[in-house]
Protein backbone atom coordinates (compact mmCIF):
# COMPACT_ATOMS: atom_id res chain seq x y z
CA UNK A 1 0.00 0.00 0.00
CA UNK A 2 1.77 3.00 -0.81
CA UNK A 3 1.11 6.59 1.20
CA UNK A 4 -0.08 8.55 -2.52
CA UNK A 5 -2.76 7.24 -4.50
CA UNK A 6 -2.63 7.96 -8.13
CA UNK A 7 -5.43 10.05 -9.40
CA UNK A 8 -8.21 8.55 -10.59
CA UNK A 9 -12.01 9.63 -11.81
CA UNK A 10 -13.40 6.68 -11.28
CA UNK A 11 -14.55 8.00 -7.42
CA UNK A 12 -15.48 11.63 -8.30
CA UNK A 13 -18.64 11.56 -6.84
CA UNK A 14 -16.97 10.27 -3.33
CA UNK A 15 -14.55 12.67 -3.50
CA UNK A 16 -16.77 15.46 -4.49
CA UNK A 17 -19.06 14.83 -1.44
CA UNK A 18 -16.23 14.35 1.09
CA UNK A 19 -15.07 17.85 -0.16
CA UNK A 20 -18.32 19.61 -0.06
CA UNK A 21 -18.90 18.11 3.76
CA UNK A 22 -15.18 19.25 4.88
CA UNK A 23 -16.57 22.91 3.81
CA UNK A 24 -19.44 22.57 5.59
CA UNK A 25 -18.43 21.05 8.84
CA UNK A 26 -15.34 23.79 8.63
CA UNK A 27 -17.75 26.85 7.99
CA UNK A 28 -19.97 25.94 10.88
CA UNK A 29 -17.13 24.98 13.55
CA UNK A 30 -15.34 28.65 12.04
CA UNK A 31 -18.99 30.31 13.08
CA UNK A 32 -19.19 28.56 16.43
CA UNK A 33 -15.87 29.59 17.25
CA UNK A 34 -16.38 33.25 16.26
CA UNK A 35 -20.10 33.18 18.18
CA UNK A 36 -17.83 31.75 21.05
CA UNK A 37 -14.87 34.31 20.94
CA UNK A 38 -17.45 37.33 20.77
CA UNK A 39 -19.00 35.81 24.03
CA UNK A 40 -16.25 35.84 25.74
CA UNK A 41 -15.21 39.28 24.77
CA UNK A 42 -18.64 40.83 25.28
CA UNK A 43 -18.70 39.15 28.58
CA UNK A 44 -15.49 40.35 29.68
CA UNK A 45 -16.54 43.91 28.78
CA UNK A 46 -19.15 43.69 30.49
CA UNK A 47 -17.25 42.85 33.89
CA UNK A 48 -14.93 46.03 33.44
CA UNK A 49 -17.82 48.10 32.73
CA UNK A 50 -19.19 46.78 36.25
CA UNK A 51 -15.65 46.96 37.91
CA UNK A 52 -15.15 51.05 36.88
CA UNK A 53 -18.93 51.79 37.38
CA UNK A 54 -18.45 50.36 41.01
CA UNK A 55 -15.34 52.40 41.27
CA UNK A 56 -16.81 55.70 40.10
CA UNK A 57 -19.50 55.31 41.99
CA UNK A 58 -17.54 55.45 45.01
CA UNK A 59 -16.20 59.00 44.02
Amino acid sequence: MSLINPIHFCNWRGDLFGSLTTAIVALLLALVFGMAMACTVVLLARLLQILFGWLRLGQ
